[in-house]
């Protein structure tokens, strides 16, 4: 019988679909079995479908004929959504908690103009990942594998193929300070299976990176046709943090390791 974590309980409340039919199954004998588990299943089926809702209050207010004048920018920060924009979803997303009390939302940020909304959980009970990093948005691109800078934190994150990320820290900052964040768009990416060294990479947004082995280092070459298009770091892995490598006019050195793992470029 699969292990039910905490983990496979979210992932259930959110899309049971993705989930294999002994997962499925699973998750719904503990929850029907324990309460601590129904109590989980119960606060994240509220808190996805709060965001939904919270999603549709933001795309309301997004003029659509406008998007498609303007390529999405490499980089969006995110504020406070204004006091137009609140409603009965937006309160109920930021008040959203776990009976008990182990989950606490701590932040909810926009960027009204592309319809992105972040969403930043605090998980009082977790001893070393104790942040949930949300990221909707209506083009599920926008929000995966994407950096996302939390100055009041101090962190920097890197999403999952979802838009969700994990992550530690010991005690949140007040509420007053979690004013902004920045979320770095993923712009293209190599997989780890991927051959180097032989024809260049086709990124997104008419880029091409090529990478060539040295005896100690692989030398990164990008190359971007579109003028308005910079692409200045790339990601090695999925770390946490994430082992970030700046790009100096295209061009960077990475450790032999890095041709073992996924790379991520952005802006």
């Amino acid at each position: 019988m699969a292990d039910v974590t905490d983990y496979l309980i979210e992932q259930w409340a959110r899309d049971p679909s993705v989930l294999t039919p002994e997962e499925r199954q699973a998750v719904k004998d503990r929850v029907a079995e324990t309460p601590e588990a129904q109590a989980a299943a119960t606060f994240w089926q509220s808190f996805f479908s709060s965001n939904e809702a919270l999603q549709s209050t933001v795309s309301a207010r997004v003029q659509r004929f406008v998007d498609t004048l303007f390529t999405c920018p490499a980089h969006l920060v995110l504020t406070p959504l204004t006091e137009a924009a609140e409603d009965g979803a937006v309160l109920q997303a930021r008040t959203a908690a776990l009976p008990g009390g182990r989950f606490r939302c701590i932040a909810t940020l926009a960027h009204e103009g592309h319809n992105l909304v972040m969403r930043l959980l605090h998980d009082t009970d977790a001893a070393d990942a104790a942040y949930r990093l949300y990221l909707l948005a209506d083009d599920p691109a926008l929000a995966a594998h994407a950096l996302v800078e939390l100055p009041a934190l101090g962190r920097t994150v890197q999403t999952d193929a979802s838009g969700r990320a994990v992550f530690g820290r010991a005690e949140p900052p007040p509420p007053e300070a979690l004013m902004e964040a920045t979320v770095h768009r993923l712009l293209g990416q190599v997989p780890a299976e991927a051959e180097h060294g032989a024809a260049p990479h086709i990124l997104t947004e008419g880029a091409t990176v090529r990478l060539s082995p040295t005896e100690t280092q692989w030398a990164v070459h990008v190359r971007t046709e579109a003028k308005d298009v910079t692409i200045a770091r790339v990601a090695v892995g999925r770390e946490d943090p994430p082992h970030i490598v700046p790009l100096a006019n295209g061009q960077a050195r990475l450790p032999l390791a890095a041709a073992e793992q996924a790379l991520y470029f952005y802006g």
